[in-house]
């Protein structure tokens, strides 16, 4: 019962999400999120495991539609932005709790610093990209895109070598990290 209700939950979101319409998906996730979270409190076992990764994956797919930075033009208010921050802070706290691997905790920690790189704090969203980097370790294209996100933070001209290193890299991935990294260094550079 609670798990069916945690999909119809994650269906309702992802309705929201398809529909484009930023107000109505933070509010969606955001009360989403707070139930699937009273849902697993009264469940155990695998039903709870279950629960818990519909609500990282609320919580980080919504964040990831809210934050502005995939395509010049893109606004948002402080209001979205900080609500979007916020659901990216509960998905990564779903990925301690259920002690997922490097790539889920580089995600949460990489999205995390996107929202603070928005909202334009800058130090705290070069911490969390140093700590994605740590994470991404095992992952070179995606410890390119989190050191690219880095310089993009601090303004350095290291941006300069990572957009290299993507160049030489013979892969679609690649080229799709290296133009997210131009356009968020066009937005937030």
């Amino acid at each position: 019962m609670e798990l069916e209700r945690a999909r119809q939950l994650e269906a309702t979101v992802n309705a929201a999400r398809k529909a484009g319409d930023i107000a109505a998906l933070v509010a969606q996730a955001g009360e989403a999120i707070g139930e699937v979270e009273e849902l697993a409190a009264q469940v155990s076992g695998e039903d709870r495991i279950e629960i818990l990764k519909i609500g990282k994956r609320i919580g980080y797919n919504a964040g990831a539609d809210i934050w502005p930075g995939w395509e010049e033009g893109a606004v948002r208010s402080e209001a979205e932005l900080t609500a979007g921050r916020n659901l990216a802070v509960r998905s990564a706290r779903f990925v301690e709790t259920l002690e997922q691997g490097a790539m889920q905790h580089g995600n949460a920690a990489w999205l995390i610093g996107a929202f603070d790189l928005a909202l334009g704090a800058r130090a705290d969203a070069a911490g969390r990209f140093r700590e994605a980097i740590r994470w991404f370790d095992a992952e070179p294209e995606m410890k390119l895109l989190a050191e690219g996100y880095l310089a993009i933070a601090t303004r350095s001209a290291e941006i300069d070598h990572v957009l290299a290193a993507l160049d030489h890299a013979d892969d679609e991935d690649a080229r799709s990290i290296r133009d997210q990294l131009m356009t968020a260094r066009a937005i937030y550079g």
